[in-house]
Protein backbone atom coordinates (compact mmCIF):
# COMPACT_ATOMS: atom_id res chain seq x y z
CA UNK A 1 0.00 0.00 0.00
CA UNK A 2 2.83 2.19 0.72
CA UNK A 3 3.59 4.63 -2.11
CA UNK A 4 0.59 3.23 -4.38
CA UNK A 5 -0.64 6.49 -5.14
CA UNK A 6 1.91 8.71 -6.03
CA UNK A 7 2.11 12.11 -6.96
CA UNK A 8 2.13 12.70 -10.73
CA UNK A 9 1.69 15.45 -13.12
CA UNK A 10 -1.60 16.87 -14.22
CA UNK A 11 -1.17 16.12 -17.54
CA UNK A 12 -0.36 12.12 -16.82
CA UNK A 13 -3.13 12.47 -13.90
CA UNK A 14 -5.82 13.68 -16.36
CA UNK A 15 -4.37 10.65 -18.56
CA UNK A 16 -4.81 8.21 -15.81
CA UNK A 17 -8.38 9.49 -14.75
CA UNK A 18 -9.38 9.37 -17.72
CA UNK A 19 -8.28 5.98 -18.45
CA UNK A 20 -9.85 4.36 -15.36
CA UNK A 21 -12.70 5.83 -16.27
CA UNK A 22 -13.05 4.55 -19.98
CA UNK A 23 -12.63 1.03 -18.01
CA UNK A 24 -14.50 2.08 -15.96
CA UNK A 25 -17.61 3.23 -18.04
CA UNK A 26 -17.11 0.00 -20.61
CA UNK A 27 -17.80 -2.07 -17.81
CA UNK A 28 -21.06 -0.61 -16.54
CA UNK A 29 -22.30 -0.16 -20.13
CA UNK A 30 -21.75 -4.03 -19.96
CA UNK A 31 -23.90 -4.05 -16.74
CA UNK A 32 -26.44 -2.06 -17.93
CA UNK A 33 -27.04 -3.75 -20.94
CA UNK A 34 -27.50 -7.32 -19.13
CA UNK A 35 -29.75 -5.32 -16.57
CA UNK A 36 -31.65 -4.29 -19.96
CA UNK A 37 -31.69 -7.88 -21.23
CA UNK A 38 -32.30 -9.77 -17.72
CA UNK A 39 -35.06 -7.18 -16.34
CA UNK A 40 -35.92 -4.93 -19.02
CA UNK A 41 -38.30 -1.84 -17.91
CA UNK A 42 -40.37 -2.90 -14.69
CA UNK A 43 -41.60 -2.06 -11.46
CA UNK A 44 -38.79 -3.17 -9.64
CA UNK A 45 -36.00 -1.38 -12.27
CA UNK A 46 -38.31 1.71 -11.81
CA UNK A 47 -37.37 1.22 -7.61
CA UNK A 48 -33.60 0.45 -8.56
CA UNK A 49 -33.00 3.50 -10.80
CA UNK A 50 -35.20 5.83 -8.60
CA UNK A 51 -32.90 5.06 -5.38
CA UNK A 52 -29.52 5.13 -7.45
CA UNK A 53 -30.83 8.49 -8.88
CA UNK A 54 -31.52 9.71 -5.59
CA UNK A 55 -28.22 8.76 -3.95
CA UNK A 56 -26.38 10.19 -7.22
CA UNK A 57 -28.07 13.36 -6.69
CA UNK A 58 -26.89 13.72 -3.35
CA UNK A 59 -23.58 12.78 -3.93
CA UNK A 60 -23.52 15.09 -6.69
CA UNK A 61 -24.44 18.03 -4.77
CA UNK A 62 -22.02 17.41 -1.63
CA UNK A 63 -19.23 16.84 -4.68
CA UNK A 64 -20.24 20.64 -5.68
CA UNK A 65 -19.58 21.29 -2.04
CA UNK A 66 -15.89 19.70 -1.78
CA UNK A 67 -14.33 20.83 -5.34
CA UNK A 68 -16.64 24.38 -5.13
CA UNK A 69 -15.59 25.45 -2.06
CA UNK A 70 -13.96 22.92 0.67
CA UNK A 71 -10.66 21.92 -1.64
CA UNK A 72 -9.83 25.40 -3.04
CA UNK A 73 -9.68 26.69 0.30
CA UNK A 74 -7.70 24.01 1.80
CA UNK A 75 -5.70 24.23 -1.75
CA UNK A 76 -5.06 28.30 -0.88
CA UNK A 77 -3.81 27.36 2.43
CA UNK A 78 -1.61 24.32 1.38
CA UNK A 79 0.37 26.77 -1.37
CA UNK A 80 0.42 29.15 1.13
CA UNK A 81 2.40 27.11 3.84
CA UNK A 82 2.05 23.35 3.45
CA UNK A 83 0.36 21.38 6.59
CA UNK A 84 -1.95 24.34 6.97
CA UNK A 85 -5.33 22.93 5.72
CA UNK A 86 -4.85 19.53 7.42
CA UNK A 87 -7.53 20.99 10.53
CA UNK A 88 -10.02 21.58 7.68
CA UNK A 89 -9.42 18.70 6.06
CA UNK A 90 -9.90 16.72 9.49
CA UNK A 91 -13.33 18.86 10.55
CA UNK A 92 -14.86 17.67 6.88
CA UNK A 93 -13.70 14.13 6.89
CA UNK A 94 -15.50 13.62 10.22
CA UNK A 95 -18.79 15.49 9.35
CA UNK A 96 -18.54 13.12 6.20
CA UNK A 97 -18.12 10.08 8.70
CA UNK A 98 -21.44 11.53 10.69
CA UNK A 99 -23.59 11.94 7.36
CA UNK A 100 -22.75 8.04 6.59
CA UNK A 101 -23.70 6.49 9.88
CA UNK A 102 -26.97 8.76 9.59
CA UNK A 103 -28.01 7.50 6.00
CA UNK A 104 -27.13 4.20 7.55
CA UNK A 105 -29.31 4.51 10.29
CA UNK A 106 -32.19 5.61 8.24
CA UNK A 107 -31.57 3.62 5.91
CA UNK A 108 -32.16 1.08 8.42
CA UNK A 109 -34.61 2.20 10.16
CA UNK A 110 -37.35 3.63 7.54
CA UNK A 111 -36.45 3.35 4.22
CA UNK A 112 -39.94 2.76 2.63
CA UNK A 113 -41.48 6.09 4.13
CA UNK A 114 -38.68 8.23 3.32
CA UNK A 115 -38.02 7.52 -0.45
CA UNK A 116 -42.36 7.35 -0.24
CA UNK A 117 -42.12 11.20 0.57
CA UNK A 118 -39.87 12.14 -2.44
CA UNK A 119 -41.38 10.23 -5.08
CA UNK A 120 -44.73 8.95 -6.88
CA UNK A 121 -44.63 5.79 -5.61
CA UNK A 122 -47.51 3.90 -4.05
CA UNK A 123 -46.63 2.19 -0.61
CA UNK A 124 -47.61 -1.11 -2.16
CA UNK A 125 -44.77 -0.36 -4.86
CA UNK A 126 -42.05 0.19 -2.48
CA UNK A 127 -42.46 -1.90 0.38
CA UNK A 128 -41.23 -5.31 -1.42
CA UNK A 129 -38.09 -3.93 -2.00
CA UNK A 130 -37.30 -2.46 1.75
CA UNK A 131 -33.60 -4.18 1.28
CA UNK A 132 -32.92 -2.71 -2.01
CA UNK A 133 -34.04 0.64 -0.27
CA UNK A 134 -31.64 -0.08 2.72
CA UNK A 135 -28.64 -1.26 0.07
CA UNK A 136 -28.81 1.93 -1.66
CA UNK A 137 -28.87 4.15 1.30
CA UNK A 138 -25.72 1.69 2.76
CA UNK A 139 -24.16 2.41 -0.93
CA UNK A 140 -24.64 6.47 -1.03
CA UNK A 141 -23.02 7.08 2.36
CA UNK A 142 -20.15 5.10 1.23
CA UNK A 143 -20.02 7.17 -1.94
CA UNK A 144 -20.01 10.48 -0.33
CA UNK A 145 -16.75 9.18 2.01
CA UNK A 146 -15.20 7.72 -1.03
CA UNK A 147 -15.58 11.00 -3.00
CA UNK A 148 -13.95 13.05 -0.45
CA UNK A 149 -11.07 11.27 0.36
CA UNK A 150 -10.58 10.98 -3.26
CA UNK A 151 -10.83 14.55 -3.73
CA UNK A 152 -7.60 15.27 -0.82
CA UNK A 153 -5.71 12.72 -2.66
CA UNK A 154 -6.42 14.62 -6.09
CA UNK A 155 -5.80 18.09 -4.23
CA UNK A 156 -2.19 16.23 -3.31
CA UNK A 157 -1.50 15.11 -7.47
CA UNK A 158 -2.15 11.88 -6.25
CA UNK A 159 -4.02 11.21 -9.58
CA UNK A 160 -3.31 7.14 -9.47
CA UNK A 161 -6.09 7.15 -6.94
CA UNK A 162 -8.20 7.18 -9.75
CA UNK A 163 -7.35 3.17 -10.80
CA UNK A 164 -9.76 2.25 -8.60
CA UNK A 165 -12.70 3.38 -10.62
CA UNK A 166 -12.94 0.37 -12.51
CA UNK A 167 -13.95 -1.37 -9.23
CA UNK A 168 -17.32 0.43 -9.46
CA UNK A 169 -18.00 -1.45 -12.09
CA UNK A 170 -16.08 -4.76 -11.54
CA UNK A 171 -17.79 -5.78 -8.35
CA UNK A 172 -22.03 -5.11 -9.72
CA UNK A 173 -21.07 -6.90 -13.20
CA UNK A 174 -19.49 -10.37 -10.96
CA UNK A 175 -22.23 -9.54 -8.57
CA UNK A 176 -24.58 -9.69 -11.30
CA UNK A 177 -23.51 -12.64 -12.98
CA UNK A 178 -23.61 -14.74 -9.75
CA UNK A 179 -26.40 -13.85 -8.05
CA UNK A 180 -29.16 -11.84 -10.68
CA UNK A 181 -31.08 -14.82 -12.25
CA UNK A 182 -31.31 -16.04 -8.09
CA UNK A 183 -32.35 -12.56 -6.35
CA UNK A 184 -33.02 -10.30 -8.90
CA UNK A 185 -31.43 -6.63 -10.01
CA UNK A 186 -30.65 -6.30 -5.93
CA UNK A 187 -27.27 -8.07 -6.98
CA UNK A 188 -26.16 -5.08 -8.68
CA UNK A 189 -26.90 -3.06 -5.58
CA UNK A 190 -24.65 -5.81 -3.51
CA UNK A 191 -21.63 -5.25 -6.07
CA UNK A 192 -21.97 -1.10 -5.66
CA UNK A 193 -21.81 -1.14 -2.26
CA UNK A 194 -19.11 -3.48 -1.53
CA UNK A 195 -17.12 -1.62 -4.03
CA UNK A 196 -17.72 1.78 -2.67
CA UNK A 197 -17.22 -0.07 0.68
CA UNK A 198 -14.04 -1.25 -0.36
CA UNK A 199 -12.75 1.86 -1.84
CA UNK A 200 -13.27 3.64 1.40
CA UNK A 201 -10.58 1.25 3.54
CA UNK A 202 -8.11 1.41 0.88
CA UNK A 203 -8.49 5.46 0.78
CA UNK A 204 -8.14 5.66 4.60
CA UNK A 205 -5.22 3.52 4.57
CA UNK A 206 -3.47 5.59 2.21
CA UNK A 207 -4.03 8.15 4.05
CA UNK A 208 -2.96 7.24 7.13
CA UNK A 209 -0.20 5.08 6.03
CA UNK A 210 1.59 6.52 2.76
CA UNK A 211 0.93 10.57 3.60
CA UNK A 212 1.27 9.94 7.92
CA UNK A 213 -2.48 11.93 8.48
CA UNK A 214 -3.68 12.15 11.60
CA UNK A 215 -7.27 12.60 12.21
CA UNK A 216 -7.24 13.47 15.57
CA UNK A 217 -9.93 16.97 15.67
CA UNK A 218 -8.14 20.25 15.69
CA UNK A 219 -9.20 23.84 16.46
CA UNK A 220 -11.15 25.37 12.99
CA UNK A 221 -11.05 28.62 11.98
CA UNK A 222 -12.79 29.35 9.18
CA UNK A 223 -12.14 32.59 6.97
CA UNK A 224 -15.17 34.91 6.33
CA UNK A 225 -15.33 34.60 2.78
CA UNK A 226 -15.23 30.62 2.70
CA UNK A 227 -18.36 31.04 5.47
CA UNK A 228 -19.46 33.31 2.43
CA UNK A 229 -18.77 30.99 -0.48
CA UNK A 230 -20.05 27.80 1.65
CA UNK A 231 -23.55 29.65 2.47
CA UNK A 232 -23.58 30.48 -1.41
CA UNK A 233 -23.42 27.08 -2.17
CA UNK A 234 -26.04 25.82 0.36
CA UNK A 235 -28.56 27.68 -0.97
CA UNK A 236 -27.57 26.56 -4.50
CA UNK A 237 -27.43 22.95 -3.34
CA UNK A 238 -31.00 23.19 -1.79
CA UNK A 239 -32.68 24.71 -5.43
CA UNK A 240 -30.36 22.42 -7.52
CA UNK A 241 -31.09 19.30 -4.86
CA UNK A 242 -35.37 20.26 -5.44
CA UNK A 243 -34.25 20.38 -9.52
CA UNK A 244 -32.73 17.11 -9.83
CA UNK A 245 -35.54 15.77 -7.73
CA UNK A 246 -38.54 17.44 -9.32
CA UNK A 247 -38.34 15.66 -12.66
CA UNK A 248 -37.87 11.98 -10.86
CA UNK A 249 -40.73 12.50 -8.82
CA UNK A 250 -43.03 13.61 -11.88
CA UNK A 251 -41.40 11.17 -14.02
CA UNK A 252 -42.76 8.18 -11.12
CA UNK A 253 -46.35 9.06 -11.46
CA UNK A 254 -46.29 8.40 -15.24
CA UNK A 255 -46.70 5.20 -17.06
CA UNK A 256 -44.46 2.30 -15.54
CA UNK A 257 -41.06 2.30 -17.79
CA UNK A 258 -40.44 5.58 -18.29
CA UNK A 259 -38.14 6.15 -15.06
CA UNK A 260 -36.09 2.72 -16.64
CA UNK A 261 -35.88 4.22 -20.04
CA UNK A 262 -34.82 7.91 -18.97
CA UNK A 263 -32.09 5.72 -16.87
CA UNK A 264 -31.19 3.66 -20.04
CA UNK A 265 -30.60 7.00 -21.97
CA UNK A 266 -28.88 8.51 -19.16
CA UNK A 267 -26.19 5.66 -18.99
CA UNK A 268 -25.32 6.60 -22.60
CA UNK A 269 -25.44 10.77 -22.17
CA UNK A 270 -23.44 10.74 -18.76
CA UNK A 271 -20.83 8.49 -19.46
CA UNK A 272 -19.48 10.73 -21.54
CA UNK A 273 -19.36 13.46 -18.88
CA UNK A 274 -18.17 11.03 -16.51
CA UNK A 275 -15.36 9.55 -19.03
CA UNK A 276 -14.53 13.18 -19.99
CA UNK A 277 -15.92 16.27 -18.69
CA UNK A 278 -16.28 16.01 -15.28
CA UNK A 279 -12.61 14.09 -14.61
CA UNK A 280 -11.17 16.75 -16.63
CA UNK A 281 -12.59 19.74 -15.61
CA UNK A 282 -12.11 18.63 -11.53
CA UNK A 283 -8.55 18.14 -12.24
CA UNK A 284 -8.17 20.90 -14.24
CA UNK A 285 -9.70 23.09 -11.36
CA UNK A 286 -7.11 22.14 -9.11
CA UNK A 287 -4.59 23.67 -11.65
CA UNK A 288 -6.68 26.76 -11.62
CA UNK A 289 -6.70 27.30 -8.37
CA UNK A 290 -2.94 26.99 -7.95
CA UNK A 291 -2.27 29.60 -11.03
CA UNK A 292 -4.42 32.02 -9.38
CA UNK A 293 -2.97 31.55 -5.96
CA UNK A 294 0.31 32.75 -7.78
CA UNK A 295 -1.89 35.32 -9.69
CA UNK A 296 -0.36 33.58 -13.23
CA UNK A 297 -3.12 34.95 -15.06
CA UNK A 298 -1.53 34.22 -18.89
CA UNK A 299 -1.35 30.56 -17.86
CA UNK A 300 -4.87 30.72 -16.78
CA UNK A 301 -5.89 31.67 -20.01
CA UNK A 302 -3.97 29.12 -21.58
CA UNK A 303 -4.92 26.54 -20.16
CA UNK A 304 -8.33 27.28 -20.27
CA UNK A 305 -8.52 27.90 -23.52
CA UNK A 306 -6.54 24.46 -24.19
CA UNK A 307 -8.77 22.58 -22.19
CA UNK A 308 -11.96 24.07 -23.45
CA UNK A 309 -11.05 23.20 -27.34
CA UNK A 310 -10.12 19.33 -26.27
CA UNK A 311 -13.42 18.95 -24.57
CA UNK A 312 -15.23 20.37 -27.44
CA UNK A 313 -13.36 18.55 -30.36
CA UNK A 314 -13.70 15.08 -28.26
CA UNK A 315 -17.59 15.52 -27.21
CA UNK A 316 -19.04 17.46 -30.26
CA UNK A 317 -18.77 14.63 -32.69
CA UNK A 318 -19.74 11.97 -30.37
CA UNK A 319 -23.12 13.90 -29.64
CA UNK A 320 -24.20 15.08 -32.47
CA UNK A 321 -23.57 11.62 -34.49
CA UNK A 322 -25.41 10.15 -31.56
CA UNK A 323 -28.30 12.27 -31.58
CA UNK A 324 -28.57 11.51 -35.78
CA UNK A 325 -28.62 7.64 -34.68
CA UNK A 326 -30.00 7.40 -31.24
CA UNK A 327 -32.33 4.72 -32.66
CA UNK A 328 -29.79 2.76 -34.12
CA UNK A 329 -27.41 3.56 -31.11
CA UNK A 330 -30.25 1.92 -28.32
CA UNK A 331 -30.80 -0.76 -30.80
CA UNK A 332 -27.97 -1.95 -31.17
CA UNK A 333 -26.60 -1.65 -27.39
CA UNK A 334 -29.78 -2.53 -25.48
CA UNK A 335 -32.46 -4.47 -27.90
CA UNK A 336 -32.36 -7.87 -26.81
CA UNK A 337 -34.11 -10.48 -24.10
CA UNK A 338 -36.63 -9.05 -22.54
CA UNK A 339 -35.74 -4.99 -24.17
CA UNK A 340 -38.46 -4.58 -26.72
CA UNK A 341 -38.53 -2.39 -29.71
CA UNK A 342 -40.95 0.02 -27.67
CA UNK A 343 -38.53 -0.13 -24.93
CA UNK A 344 -35.81 1.31 -27.59
CA UNK A 345 -38.36 4.46 -28.59
CA UNK A 346 -39.23 5.47 -25.08
CA UNK A 347 -35.61 5.88 -25.01
CA UNK A 348 -34.83 7.41 -28.12
CA UNK A 349 -37.03 10.40 -27.05
CA UNK A 350 -34.89 11.26 -23.85
CA UNK A 351 -31.09 10.45 -25.37
CA UNK A 352 -31.05 12.74 -28.30
CA UNK A 353 -31.84 16.07 -25.88
CA UNK A 354 -29.80 14.47 -23.46
CA UNK A 355 -26.68 14.49 -25.69
CA UNK A 356 -26.90 18.13 -26.58
CA UNK A 357 -27.03 18.57 -22.35
CA UNK A 358 -23.90 17.03 -22.39
CA UNK A 359 -22.07 18.87 -24.66
CA UNK A 360 -23.58 22.25 -23.26
CA UNK A 361 -22.33 21.24 -19.87
CA UNK A 362 -18.94 20.56 -21.00
CA UNK A 363 -18.09 24.25 -21.41
CA UNK A 364 -20.82 24.71 -18.14
CA UNK A 365 -18.40 22.57 -15.97
CA UNK A 366 -14.98 24.64 -17.02
CA UNK A 367 -16.56 27.77 -16.65
CA UNK A 368 -17.39 26.45 -13.13
CA UNK A 369 -13.78 24.96 -12.69
CA UNK A 370 -12.98 28.94 -13.40
CA UNK A 371 -15.31 30.80 -10.53
CA UNK A 372 -14.81 27.81 -8.29
CA UNK A 373 -10.87 28.74 -8.22
CA UNK A 374 -11.77 32.24 -8.04
CA UNK A 375 -13.92 31.57 -5.12
CA UNK A 376 -16.29 34.46 -5.64
CA UNK A 377 -19.26 31.80 -4.95
CA UNK A 378 -21.00 34.78 -3.16
CA UNK A 379 -21.11 37.30 -5.52
CA UNK A 380 -21.97 34.28 -8.20
CA UNK A 381 -25.24 33.27 -6.66
CA UNK A 382 -27.64 35.72 -7.89
CA UNK A 383 -26.60 34.20 -11.73
CA UNK A 384 -27.22 30.68 -10.76
CA UNK A 385 -30.42 31.09 -8.94
CA UNK A 386 -31.77 31.94 -12.53
CA UNK A 387 -31.51 29.00 -14.41
CA UNK A 388 -32.69 27.23 -11.49
CA UNK A 389 -35.53 28.76 -10.28
CA UNK A 390 -36.51 28.74 -14.18
CA UNK A 391 -36.35 24.83 -14.50
CA UNK A 392 -38.41 24.66 -11.01
CA UNK A 393 -41.10 26.98 -12.65
CA UNK A 394 -41.70 25.88 -16.23
CA UNK A 395 -40.81 21.95 -15.69
CA UNK A 396 -44.09 21.02 -14.16
CA UNK A 397 -46.27 23.41 -16.63
CA UNK A 398 -43.82 21.70 -19.91
CA UNK A 399 -44.57 18.11 -18.61
CA UNK A 400 -48.03 19.06 -18.08
CA UNK A 401 -48.77 20.55 -21.41
CA UNK A 402 -46.36 17.98 -23.56
CA UNK A 403 -45.85 14.87 -21.29
CA UNK A 404 -42.73 13.15 -19.91
CA UNK A 405 -40.37 13.70 -22.89
CA UNK A 406 -40.98 17.72 -21.98
CA UNK A 407 -38.05 17.67 -19.03
CA UNK A 408 -34.54 17.27 -21.46
CA UNK A 409 -36.06 19.41 -23.53
CA UNK A 410 -36.59 22.10 -20.70
CA UNK A 411 -33.33 21.30 -19.14
CA UNK A 412 -31.76 21.89 -22.13
CA UNK A 413 -33.46 25.54 -22.32
CA UNK A 414 -32.79 25.71 -18.77
CA UNK A 415 -28.66 25.23 -18.50
CA UNK A 416 -28.65 27.95 -22.12
CA UNK A 417 -29.59 30.05 -19.94
CA UNK A 418 -27.56 29.07 -17.05
CA UNK A 419 -24.41 29.40 -19.12
CA UNK A 420 -25.80 32.99 -20.50
CA UNK A 421 -25.50 34.04 -16.82
CA UNK A 422 -22.16 32.95 -16.19
CA UNK A 423 -20.80 35.03 -19.01
CA UNK A 424 -22.61 37.82 -17.66
CA UNK A 425 -20.83 37.12 -14.43
CA UNK A 426 -17.29 36.33 -16.68
CA UNK A 427 -17.51 39.84 -17.95
CA UNK A 428 -17.67 41.42 -14.60
CA UNK A 429 -16.01 39.81 -12.51
CA UNK A 430 -13.50 37.94 -14.54
CA UNK A 431 -12.04 40.58 -17.09
CA UNK A 432 -8.66 38.64 -17.23
CA UNK A 433 -10.46 35.73 -18.77
CA UNK A 434 -10.53 35.21 -22.64
CA UNK A 435 -14.09 33.92 -22.87
CA UNK A 436 -14.84 34.91 -26.48
CA UNK A 437 -11.85 32.50 -28.11
CA UNK A 438 -13.52 30.08 -26.13
CA UNK A 439 -17.06 30.52 -27.33
CA UNK A 440 -16.05 30.93 -31.27
CA UNK A 441 -13.76 27.80 -30.75
CA UNK A 442 -16.92 25.56 -29.88
CA UNK A 443 -19.18 27.66 -32.40
CA UNK A 444 -16.29 27.25 -34.70
CA UNK A 445 -15.85 22.89 -34.03
CA UNK A 446 -19.74 22.69 -33.83
CA UNK A 447 -21.01 23.89 -36.92
CA UNK A 448 -18.08 21.87 -38.61
CA UNK A 449 -19.67 18.75 -37.32
CA UNK A 450 -22.83 19.67 -38.36
CA UNK A 451 -21.43 20.13 -41.88
CA UNK A 452 -19.86 16.86 -41.37
CA UNK A 453 -23.37 15.42 -40.33
CA UNK A 454 -24.60 16.09 -43.67
CA UNK A 455 -23.32 13.41 -46.08
CA UNK A 456 -23.91 10.69 -43.26
CA UNK A 457 -27.62 11.69 -42.99
CA UNK A 458 -28.07 11.43 -46.38
CA UNK A 459 -26.83 7.95 -46.41
CA UNK A 460 -28.87 7.40 -43.42
CA UNK A 461 -32.54 8.95 -45.11
CA UNK A 462 -31.94 6.68 -48.40
CA UNK A 463 -29.59 4.45 -48.17
CA UNK A 464 -29.10 2.90 -45.22
CA UNK A 465 -30.49 -0.84 -44.93
CA UNK A 466 -32.29 -2.44 -41.70
CA UNK A 467 -29.70 -3.79 -39.89
CA UNK A 468 -28.55 -0.88 -37.41
CA UNK A 469 -25.13 -2.12 -36.90
CA UNK A 470 -24.16 -1.76 -40.73
CA UNK A 471 -26.39 1.69 -40.83
CA UNK A 472 -23.90 2.70 -37.52
CA UNK A 473 -20.89 1.51 -39.25
CA UNK A 474 -21.06 2.91 -42.75
CA UNK A 475 -22.40 6.41 -41.63
CA UNK A 476 -19.54 6.88 -38.69
CA UNK A 477 -17.25 6.21 -41.49
CA UNK A 478 -18.44 9.37 -43.79
CA UNK A 479 -18.72 11.01 -40.81
CA UNK A 480 -15.63 10.60 -39.64
CA UNK A 481 -14.11 11.10 -42.98
CA UNK A 482 -15.52 14.66 -43.36
CA UNK A 483 -15.03 15.52 -40.20
CA UNK A 484 -11.35 14.81 -40.18
CA UNK A 485 -10.77 16.64 -43.48
CA UNK A 486 -12.84 19.63 -42.58
CA UNK A 487 -11.12 19.92 -38.95
CA UNK A 488 -7.44 19.28 -40.91
CA UNK A 489 -8.50 22.68 -43.37
CA UNK A 490 -9.60 25.13 -40.47
CA UNK A 491 -6.24 23.89 -37.99
CA UNK A 492 -8.80 22.19 -35.23
CA UNK A 493 -7.15 18.42 -35.63
CA UNK A 494 -3.58 19.76 -35.50
CA UNK A 495 -4.32 22.21 -32.41
CA UNK A 496 -5.51 19.26 -30.79
CA UNK A 497 -2.92 16.87 -32.00
CA UNK A 498 -0.19 19.47 -30.23
CA UNK A 499 -1.97 19.59 -26.82
CA UNK A 500 -1.94 15.60 -27.07
CA UNK A 501 1.39 15.48 -28.30
CA UNK A 502 3.11 18.40 -26.74
CA UNK A 503 7.01 16.85 -27.76
CA UNK A 504 5.46 15.97 -31.57
CA UNK A 505 6.25 18.41 -34.19
CA UNK A 506 2.83 19.21 -35.71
Amino acid sequence: MVHFFKPTSYRKGTTMAVGATVVWKALSFINALLVAAYFGVSAETDVYYYILTLGGILVALMHTFNTGAIIPEIQVHETRRPGSGQPLLNFFLLFYVALAALLITLGLLCPVGLVYRVSRFTLGQLTPYAWLLFIGFFLCAFQLLTQFLTAILEMYHRFSAALLYPLNAICPLVCLLLLGKKIGVISMMYGFALSYFCQAVILFCTLKYEMDWHFRPQKVKFSRRFLHNLGSLQIQSLLALVASLLPMYLLSGYASGLVSALNYAKQLSDTLSEILTNRVANLTKIQFTEQLARHQWDRLNDTFLAVNHFLIFILAPVTIFSCFYAPEILTVFFKRGVFTAQDVHMAAGFLIPLLLVTLLGAYGMLQWAVFSALRKLRKYLPYSLVSMLLLLVSLPLTMRLWGAYAYPYTQLGCNLVGVLMTLWFFCKYAKRLENMPAIRACLRLISLNIIALVPSAVYGWFFAGSNPWITLFCGGIIYVSALTALCYYSGDLQFFLRQCLPQAKI
